[in-house]
């Protein structure tokens, strides 16, 4: 199912997936190997489409840092184990 997405989304939906409790934008562009507004951009896309949403704003040093999650319909592009 993940065939529909470019490899840089697939890879920021694999992440969202491993971690669970939510990710932020600096973490995923860490991960990933790509910028954060480039990581921000996908994931504009990605929540406009319903795959994921935005979850729990984390405590930070300065402003809260806002982490991302797989929404159910994100969930499902993955083969159940």
């Amino acid at each position: 199912m993940l065939e529909r997405f470019g490899k840089s989304q697939q890879e920021l939906l694999k992440l969202m997936l491993k971690n669970k409790a939510g990710v932020s934008i600096d973490e995923l562009a860490a991960e990933a190997g790509i910028s954060r507004p480039a990581v921000r951009q996908h994931l504009m896309a990605l929540e406009a489409d319903g795959y994921v949403c935005k979850g729990e704003a984390r405590k930070t040093a300065g402003r809260p840092g806002q982490t991302f999650v797989l929404t159910r319909r994100g969930t499902e592009l993955f083969p159940k184990q």
